[in-house]
């Protein structure tokens, strides 16, 4: 639900490039997520990751992954787009679902695989009227599908995991930043109303990923798949 909220409060930024808006994600998150962690004493947690050389590679993955899908979604938003997104995220549950049965050799009950005939039937009846896949229908899915199948599969808390996959990206983000709040365009987002609407990046990006590793490593992914057709409904 808080996702498919998600979309009313990026509408409030219109005049922001997506990529300023990503940028801010990343800053605000990595230093929420840094309090967080201080408070919560999982600083260890944090220094065990940094030791594991497999699992750093993973999260350097997922962090490209969940960056990737942070970037298509605000892109959707500032370009008018987000019926698109509606799309891709109604694809989301059912490539989770596919995910799942392939990966982690999950089973449909009977009643589900009814469902997923009636979101599949769905899904290809809004393709066709809208004259095929959208590039943007197709992107999220993928990179969402495979970074929740990852999380999923490795064995490291949210808030470790969230806090060094947007730790992996911030220094870019905030090189990008410095340059992009000093260029004379930026002149249309560089408001102080602007700005406080941008420092809210870090809550509305940290809660719900946290709530939905959580969820990931407790859930099999089939019944996590569908529970995400809360999010695209919400947004359409």
């Amino acid at each position: 639900m808080w996702w498919g909220l998600s979309a009313l409060y990026f509408k409030q930024l219109p005049n922001v490039p997506a990529p300023v808006i990503l940028g801010h994600r990343f800053v605000w998150s990595v230093l929420l997520l840094a309090v967080l962690i201080t408070v919560l004493r999982r600083w260890p947690a944090v220094r065990a990751v940094l030791s594991d050389r497999r699992t750093l590679g993973t999260l350097l993955l997922t962090a490209v992954l969940i960056s990737s899908n942070w970037l298509v979604f605000i892109y959707a938003i500032a370009t008018q787009r987000l019926v698109d997104a509606s799309l891709g995220y109604f694809i989301n549950p059912l490539f989770t679902v596919v995910l799942g049965m392939f990966f982690l050799r999950e089973r449909l009950t009977p009643p589900q695989w009814v469902s997923v005939a009636l979101a599949l039937g769905g899904i290809v009846y809004l393709a066709v009227m809208q004259g095929g896949l959208p590039w943007i229908a197709v992107s999220l899915p993928l990179t969402f599908g495979f970074y929740s199948l990852i999380r999923k599969r490795k064995p490291v808390d949210p808030i470790t995991g969230l806090f060094l996959e947007t730790a992996f990206l911030s220094p870019l983000a905030l090189a990008y930043l410095a340059w992009a709040h000093t260029r004379p365009e930026a002149a249309a987002f560089n408001t102080q109303g602007t700005l406080a609407i941008l420092s809210l990046a870090g809550a509305v990006t940290t809660a719900p990923l946290i709530w939905f590793v959580a969820a990931a490593r407790r859930l099999p992914m089939v019944t996590l798949g569908f529970l995400q057709f809360l999010n695209p409904t919400l947004h359409f």
